[in-house]
């Protein structure tokens, strides 16, 4: 019985996947091992695009089928044992990659990317006229604070998604955003 109220407390319940308490303490101490070990890392947001269209058109238990498909879909191109994915609210989705540079945070990205829309669900009310997702991230090896990083995650998921959605958005280092600019990916 026990078992089972960790795996409650510490799992989505709909998606399988870590969910947002889960989420907040490993961020936490990434952050804390990302500065003592002066290494990368890497957060992601990733935010299903027009889902409330999508549940309006084909109803809630297609858009759980939906989340579904996707956490299992991101939770094998975010496959090493070190990396999480998690639920962090509604259809919006984090990963965290310790140790990935920024090469590697542009090819994971554009890999969850690829791999949404290879799942081919159909979303009449998308342009895109499939489920896609838009995606912020940035990289980090200088900053102490998880908030700081959400923060910047969050800004660049708001610019990918202004700039049209179905795409990526990505930034380096939370301290040096202004100095180095962004990457954008289409």
């Amino acid at each position: 019985m026990t078992d089972k109220f960790k795996k409650m407390a510490l799992y989505d319940g709909l998606t399988g996947i870590h969910n947002r308490l889960y989420f907040n303490h490993f961020i936490d101490i990434q952050v804390k091992l990302s500065l003592r070990q002066t290494s990368p890392l890497v957060l992601l947001m990733i935010d299903v695009d027009y889902f409330k269209l999508y549940n309006d058109e084909y109803g809630h238990v297609r858009g759980d089928e939906c989340l579904r498909s996707l956490a299992f879909a991101v939770s094998k191109v975010v496959a090493r044992p070190t990396d999480c994915i998690a639920r962090y609210g509604g259809e919006e989705f984090v990963v965290v990659l310790p140790n990935t540079d920024a090469k590697g945070m542009k090819f994971i990205a554009q890999k969850i990317q690829r791999t949404v829309s290879l799942l081919n669900i159909k979303h009449e009310k998308s342009p895109h006229e499939l489920v896609t997702v838009s995606i912020g991230g940035v990289i980090t090896q200088s900053t102490n604070h998880a908030e700081e990083l959400l923060s910047e995650a969050d800004k660049n998921l708001y610019r990918a998604k202004a700039s049209g959605r179905n795409k990526i958005f990505l930034s380096e280092d939370v301290d040096r955003i202004a100095q180095l600019g962004s990457i954008q990916t289409p």
